[in-house]
């Protein structure tokens, strides 16, 4: 979707299978490696970001690339690949667009104070939040990654004043980016590393690596303080509600000027991955 909307800003003809009697600007491979030399008539290539997630051979090898581009979606991203070595080709932070369109503010009446979206974190934090919403009598819902659809989620967002954010580490979080969209403010309860991410069998993962490396990370890759409230642990949790009921927020403002498909384009401009026409 992210590219496509590049494509439609870039007024660009957007092909979704390889013609090598063609000769393409960009081409995109978002997966598998695949050395540039196969694309003869690619003028540059793009990789990233579904390759790894964590680099390793072949991509620390040095295997000659001389017109391909690594991209990451944010520069925590790009910060956590530099403990594992340089890669074989330049990496960029280019985040994807947000449809800022179909995610967009409406006039509809705000019938639930707030929405909970739960993704990858231990069990005991939604649990926590959810008795002290029923205690102080909020009128909310809550959301599951991976258990809801698209259609559902816009419809909470339509109807919530704010939401609550219990996500585990994003490299570049679309559905909160799209909570954002519609100017809903959260209050993100915030990964400090990778290993706060806890798997369906509760497991916390990456922790093969944590005696080696540094794996800082977030949930919100993208933020100002347009945005709504950051917290680390649940004491904060009283003080930031307290915040972003009374407070004034413009997420839809931070999400145009930052990862509109117009933004994100011109960040691509800028890196010399789109070369404007």
């Amino acid at each position: 979707i992210g590219f496509r909307l590049l494509a439609k800003e870039a007024m660009a003809v957007l092909e979704y299978e390889y013609d090598s009697n063609k000769i393409y600007d960009l081409i995109w491979i978002p997966s598998g490696f695949v050395h540039e030399s196969q694309f003869p008539n690619a003028k540059k290539l793009l990789y990233g970001p579904h390759n790894f997630v964590v680099p390793n051979e072949p991509w620390t090898m040095k295997i000659p690339f001389e017109k391909s581009i690594y991209t990451c979606l944010s520069p925590w991203v790009k910060e956590l690949y530099s403990n594992f070595g340089e890669l074989c080709m330049p990496v960029k932070t280019i985040p994807f667009p947000v449809d800022a369109e179909r995610f967009s503010p409406n006039s509809d009446e705000k019938t639930l104070d707030c929405f909970v979206y739960f993704k990858g974190r231990e069990r005991k934090f939604l649990n926590y939040i959810q008795n002290y919403l029923e205690d102080k009598n909020f009128k909310y819902e809550i959301v599951i990654c991976g258990k809801y659809k698209e259609e559902d989620y816009i419809e909470s967002l339509k109807k919530a004043k704010f939401g609550i954010w219990i996500g585990c580490h994003e490299s570049q979080g679309f559905a909160l980016e799209e909570a954002l969209s519609m100017n809903v403010p959260l209050l993100v309860l915030n990964v400090k590393t990778l290993h706060d991410e806890v798997n369906n069998e509760g497991n916390h993962s990456y922790l093969e690596y944590k005696d080696n490396y540094d794996l800082k990370a977030t949930s919100c890759s993208y933020w100002d303080s347009r945005c709504g409230e950051i917290i680390y642990e649940l004491d904060e949790l009283e003080d930031g509600l307290q915040k972003i009921q009374t407070k004034s927020y413009n997420p839809r403002q931070f999400i145009l000027e930052t990862l509109s498909p117009k933004a994100c384009y011109e960040r691509c401009i800028s890196e010399n991955i789109i070369i404007h026409p």
